[in-house]
């Protein structure tokens, strides 16, 4: 058989002051995405562009050596 679950709320348990070594403080736009990942999406796109154009070539090709 379950256990039955407790039903205090999670905010009740912690200590009222928070006791992080860091100071928070609301995150600006730019902060919410990490620098990289833009980064990395620019090269993924570019690679699927060029992947794309590739591919439609190479089908063009073919298709037109069957012909």
């Amino acid at each position: 058989m379950l256990a039955e679950a407790t039903t205090t709320p999670i905010a009740t348990t912690l200590p009222a002051t928070s006791t992080a070594p860091f100071t928070e403080r609301p995150l600006t736009t730019q902060q919410t995405v990490a620098p990289f990942a833009t980064t990395t999406i620019k090269k993924n796109t570019s690679k699927l562009i060029r992947d794309v154009g590739l591919a439609q070539a190479n089908r063009a090709y073919n298709d037109s050596k069957h012909e």
